[in-house]
């Protein structure tokens, strides 16, 4: 499944992809290591399209302190919702934790990178995540039960003093986050629509 991105000039969302984080064009994708993302125009729809809007896309990365140093000398702008300080780490996940940071994608997208802490990664990025918003983990659950989808971990965070529960799901060759947490005031439509069938 390739993430799909509905952005209003995919020329200039291209561009950035390339400029800030090293995507390179793949014919109608593009491609940053083994990740790959579909730019689409508002009012486009692609052939095998599924639709699933979602929060963002996260990138697994290693050494995440050298890549947020390496994106934001090349312009790439720290997402003031998540991570405004730079890379932050959740320590109950998987088995040592994350490190993590998020960048604005093309038309402030939320983009992640994650690191895994304790695997080792080559090099090279690949996927991680696609970190979906949902009001509770039973409507999300709910939402892909027609899916061929199994649940591999489950958490609850403590959230600033509201828990946030997340589940991780694998679905093809893609892994899911739900999580409860609501979604910041200041975001508009992040333009994360669903997925293309590879």
């Amino acid at each position: 499944m390739i993430p799909v991105l509905r952005v209003k000039d995919p020329v200039s969302a291209g561009l950035l992809l390339h400029k800030n984080f090293g995507f390179e064009p793949s014919g109608p994708l593009w491609q940053l290591g083994e990740q790959s993302i579909r730019l689409l125009a508002e009012g486009e729809v692609p052939d095998h399209f599924i639709e699933l809007p979602f929060d963002h896309l996260a990138i697994a990365a290693s050494d995440i302190d050298k890549h947020a140093e390496r994106f934001q000398s090349k312009g790439a702008i720290l997402s003031k919702d998540y991570t405004p300080d730079g890379p932050r780490e959740i320590a109950e996940f998987w088995e040592q934790g994350v490190r993590y940071i998020f960048f604005n994608g093309p038309n402030n997208a939320p983009l992640e990178f994650c690191e895994i802490k304790g695997r080792s990664y080559l090099d090279q990025f690949g996927h991680s995540h696609i970190g979906v918003r949902r009001s509770s983990i039973a409507e999300a659950m709910n939402e892909i039960s027609h899916f061929d989808a199994k649940l591999i971990a489950s958490y609850q965070l403590d959230g600033g003093g509201t828990p946030v529960n997340v589940a991780f799901v694998n679905w093809g060759n893609v892994v899911l986050e739900f999580f409860d947490e609501p979604a910041p005031t200041s975001r508009g439509e992040t333009g994360w629509i669903g997925f293309v069938r590879s």
